[in-house]
């Protein structure tokens, strides 16, 4: 029988309004109404989710949801919490959006969570299935090598039987986005052992080569989650004949490389 999941992710298009980030990546179509059209046909055509939930966080522009796929559903809640880079709460509006992605997919009863940002794209037939027959674990994220995280979280899966201590576990970092990034804490809540400990040791590991160490040893040995088994996330460069992949920050020529490849 094959694996039951459903897809999730954030929502947030400014249309003409002022920007939330002081920094942004990639071609700025990434971030429009017509690239989502884009991300939603790659779903459609190289996975097979039973669900795709959508969480608005309260946009200016909501997205055109396509009015003849029942699969499809669209949340929106009261305000934006913003990215975690310009943030005035515990919770950026990602991590919103996959807090409630996760307990939608285990109210849905499916079998696992994946989450795919809004400005990502996958490709190859079956690929969040390939994904999902390599875990070993409840948890999967993309390999931070190459970026300044240790996790990457523009496609991540957990299993069902994962979701509440990953919720619970997240919720017990006292920290907010800003102080720790996302990454840095889905690692943290998937390694094992003292959670107010691993955070002590992650916030200290920058600044002194002692607990950078200790960090790296304890991260290696403790680590509970596995990596994607598929490139490249924000890593570069893309390999575009790989037969499976997935990428965030597209620039212009790797969108129209992709478009190329797949005819979308």
């Amino acid at each position: 029988m094959s694996a039951r999941y459903i897809i999730g992710t954030g929502w947030w298009c400014p249309g003409e309004a002022i920007q939330d980030r002081t920094k942004l990546y990639g071609d700025e179509a990434i971030r429009s109404r017509e690239f989502h059209k884009l991300w939603y046909q790659a779903i459609s055509r190289y996975s097979n989710p039973q669900k795709i939930l959508i969480v608005d966080s309260n946009s200016p522009l909501l997205p055109e949801i396509n009015p003849d796929d029942d699969r499809m559903e669209l949340v929106s809640l009261n305000y934006n919490a913003g990215h975690n880079t310009a943030l005035n709460t515990k919770f950026c509006g990602a991590v919103r959006a996959m807090q409630l992605g996760l307990m939608y997919a285990l109210q849905c009863d499916t079998d696992y969570f994946v989450y795919l940002e809004q400005d990502a794209l996958i490709y190859g037939a079956g690929v969040i299935e390939h994904c999902i027959k390599c875990m070993k674990t409840q948890y999967m994220f993309g390999n931070g090598a190459g970026t300044p995280q240790r996790t990457q979280q523009s496609l991540f899966i957990i299993r069902q039987d994962g979701i509440l201590s990953f919720i619970k576990r997240l919720n017990e970092i006292k920290q907010d986005d800003h102080e720790i990034a996302p990454e840095e804490k889905y690692h943290l809540v998937c390694t094992r052992g003292l959670l107010g400990y691993l955070v002590y040791l992650s916030m200290k590991r920058e600044k002194n080569l002692l607990f950078n160490k200790l960090d790296w040893h304890i991260s290696k040995v403790l680590r509970n989650y596995d990596h994607l088994p598929i490139g490249y996330g924000r890593t570069r460069p893309i390999r575009f004949n790989d037969e499976y992949f997935y990428f965030q920050h597209g620039t212009e020529d790797e969108l129209r490389q992709y478009k190329l490849l797949t005819g979308l």
